[in-house]
């Protein structure tokens, strides 16, 4: 089998799991898998409850933390994993059936797998913005896209496939390969807060800066890295988790311990409260329960919040 087959047929397990690879599209962006606790908000602001093979219906963002990651399946040809401390928009969709013709990378990094696109015209290739540069892969690739708004820079490697790039308004052009990464450096504008352009006749702009040199990678190391950093976080929820579990276990044991609930106490002792203006005291009995509310004269006992403590009896 040649590469580029082997190469598919391996992207196409990767990447829709118990999704078929098919010429048929999908309706609507399509949730496959998160780690953590990744922020997914409608254009009207409703926050999305996280659901294996949910659609979303409506224009969307995502927003990851440190430790949150989201997989999305985009028109039936097009994986994208939103990695942690990212930000990608979709701000609208094609037709009535969820076609998304552009996607934007807002911040942060993104892996875009897209693996076949048909000879039906209507399955447009992936449109993929940012601050710099647009990319539309039209043919099978595997790539990751950093951007960093803080250089402000943005990187670009290839793992399977090829990628054509068009720097400066197609004056500039590459082609990546797998194995194959390249680095634009911009400027920052005098406020700080966006990419410095330089504008040109008919209302075009490109970013000012400049691209490095196409440099090789190990594709096996990179892919390695990321095998075992998704170990490290799975490890280290796991982690969290267990210390929670153990928390809670701790917590539990706590709480039985006392012969009283609501709130807590021990025999014979005593819950103060001040309600409307006036001091009650109860006391725990042998029974388990809370006696009779007593007024009692306010004293330095008697708070907003119950307050346990000896009876003064």
């Amino acid at each position: 089998m040649a590469r580029t087959s082997l190469g598919l047929a391996v992207t196409c397990a990767w990447v829709f799991a118990s999704v078929l690879c098919t010429t048929r599209a999908m309706a609507f962006p399509q949730i496959q898998e998160w780690q953590a606790k990744p922020l997914v908000v409608y254009d009207n602001k409703r926050e999305v409850t996280l659901k294996k093979a949910l659609q979303l219906k409506s224009p969307f963002a995502v927003v990851t933390a440190n430790e949150d990651s989201l997989g999305l399946v985009v028109n039936s040809f097009d994986h994208i994993r939103v990695y942690p401390k990212s930000k990608i928009q979709v701000p609208d969709f094609e037709n009535e059936h969820g076609l998304v013709s552009d996607l934007y990378l807002l911040d942060g990094k993104i892996r875009l797998t897209s693996t076949f696109r048909g000879v039906n015209k209507q399955y447009v290739a992936l449109n993929l913005k940012t601050p710099f540069f647009e990319f539309r892969p039209e043919s099978l690739v595997d790539m990751v896209v950093e951007l960093n708004m803080k250089v402000p820079s943005i990187e670009i490697w290839v793992l399977e496939g090829t990628l054509p790039l068009k720097f400066f308004e197609y004056e500039k052009n590459f082609n990546l390969k797998a194995g194959e990464k390249i680095r634009f450096i911009g400027e920052l504008n005098d406020e700080k807060s966006a990419i410095r352009y330089d504008y040109l006749l008919n209302d075009r702009k490109v970013p000012k800066g400049k691209a490095t040199d196409v440099e090789l990678f190990s594709v096996d190391e990179f892919l390695k890295e990321e095998r075992l950093a998704k170990q490290a976080a799975d490890a280290k929820r796991k982690e969290l988790l267990r210390q929670e579990q153990e928390r809670q276990k701790k917590k539990k044991a706590h709480e039985a311990s006392f012969l009283c609930k609501n709130p807590f106490g021990q025999k014979d002792q005593c819950s103060w409260r001040l309600e409307g203006g006036k001091c009650f005291r109860q006391r725990c009995n042998v029974s388990g329960q809370w006696g009779d509310k007593t007024e009692r004269p306010i004293n330095g006992q008697c708070k907003k919040e119950f307050h346990v403590t000896q009876c003064d009896y």
